[in-house]
């Protein structure tokens, strides 16, 4: 009787799945446009003047950030699925285009747009009906919460507006971590280069919509915040801004060696007001040029640098604020955060008026009590 041979298995594991995904989405090819996307407002002026030139980034996406965008997407496509389930959705990326007189186009596409009036709640029923019945498989496997909402939604939507039609708003969702979300919660707004990029799909079109949305949802522990952009002075002014800035920049670029028309750079740290704290540079962190344009090998590089400084002129902010005694180590921090930061004593008086530290911290509060 002849032996049986015996099965050699392959190792695997989920580990790898998604990673390999990420690498599966091509990068955008490298490509000179004159257009500016709404993605880019808000951010430094030098970096998004290179990538309007084609020019070849020296920090690009790595596999973390890449996992975060597949992230991103993954979680766009899940409220994509709600919106539907909830008879709402009209359109999804949908083109928002701006050309003010004088400057650069704007133009992007806006993740959804939805509700509003004229809605056909019995149409809206039957397609939620076969959009369910095509997922029932995958919805029977979800989790009970996410079964619930997607087979409850649809009723909870045509209760809420059986009197009055829902606005319709255009919708921008962003997922993001922990410590954006916290900072988020304490500032009570979205974050400036969001709030311009809503800002942009807003004033596309602002009389077809009652505002733009953006939705913000913690992918540590789902907390969620939703801000309405609408468009006032504030914005236009700042949209303004913004985009006549770089149209100047990129203009004088025209026939010229464009490397030699850099714009400024963006201060490599910044005080940020609301929250009172002295912070990395989300533009300079993350720019794709951040060797080129300040000389970092890489992102840890940076980090590496200004992690203790800012840590320790934050720890002596809070002090000075306070009216605690200051130690002479407290003052050697003082005097080099002044060179970093001249406007350091106007910072104080602003952080005092506003009461910035009178409020005690979760931890302390939790000290008392313990």
């Amino acid at each position: 009787m002849a032996a049986r041979r015996k099965f050699i298995g392959v190792d695997w594991g989920l580990s790898g799945l998604m990673a390999d995904a990420t690498l599966q989405v091509p990068e955008r090819p490298l490509k000179a446009r004159s257009t500016i996307w709404p993605s880019e407002l808000g951010y430094d002026f030098a970096s998004r003047f290179l990538a309007m030139h084609g020019h070849p980034p020296t920090n690009p996406a790595n596999e973390r950030s890449r996992g975060k965008f597949f992230m991103g997407q993954m979680i766009e496509a899940i409220y994509g699925m709600l919106l539907k389930a909830a008879g709402l959705m009209r359109e999804e990326q949908i083109r928002c285009e701006i050309t003010l007189p004088g400057m650069l186009t704007v133009s992007g596409k806006c993740d959804f747009l939805a509700g509003g009036e004229g809605i056909d709640w019995d149409k809206a029923e039957h397609e939620v009906r076969q959009l369910l019945s095509y997922f029932a498989p995958v919805i029977n496997t979800l989790p009970p919460t996410m079964a619930y909402a997607m087979t409850n939604a649809f009723q909870h939507y045509k209760r809420m507006f059986l009197v009055a039609p829902p606005n319709m708003y255009k919708i921008e969702i962003k997922s993001v971590g922990q410590t954006v979300m916290d900072l988020i919660d304490n500032l009570n707004k979205p974050r400036y280069h969001n709030w311009l990029q809503g800002g942009h799909y807003q004033l596309s079109e602002p009389k077809k919509i009652q505002g733009t949305y953006i939705y913000y949802i913690c992918r540590d522990d789902a907390r969620d915040r939703e801000f309405i952009v609408q468009s006032d002075k504030e914005l236009k002014q700042a949209y303004y801004n913004d985009v006549s800035t770089m149209t100047g920049y990129y203009n004088e670029s025209i026939g010229k060696n464009y490397l030699k028309c850099i714009p400024p750079l963006a201060p490599e740290v910044h005080f940020v007001e609301g929250s009172y704290r002295f912070e990395k540079n989300v533009n300079v962190q993350y720019s794709k040029f951040l060797t080129m344009l300040y000389g970092y090998k890489n992102f840890e590089a940076y980090k590496d640098k200004w992690a203790k400084p800012i840590s320790a002129y934050n720890r002596v902010f809070k002090r000075v604020v306070k009216g605690e005694n200051i130690t002479k180590a407290n003052t050697e921090i003082i005097a080099e955060a002044k060179t970093v930061f001249p406007d350091w004593d106007n910072y104080v008086e602003q952080a005092r008026k506003a009461g910035a530290f009178d409020k005690l911290e979760e931890n302390e509060e939790n000290d008392l009590h313990s």
